[in-house]
């Protein structure tokens, strides 16, 4: 598209910042939808400390 910006990706490694949206992401499959194999969202503490473990396992 003439004129159009491409948008370039960044994928680095998860913060402590990013709890909050990506449980905001995660919590409708969690609410609607049989996904997640969850029935209640988790919270932010509990999620956070399931990424890290994923982090810690990754890094």
């Amino acid at each position: 598209m003439p004129g159009a910006h491409p948008i370039t990706p960044v994928i680095r490694p998860v913060r402590g910042g990013d709890i909050r949206a990506l449980l905001d992401i995660y919590a409708p499959y969690v609410e609607s939808s049989a996904v997640s194999f969850e029935i209640d969202v988790p919270s932010a503490d509990a999620f956070a400390a399931r990424v890290e473990r994923c982090r810690r396992g990754w890094a």
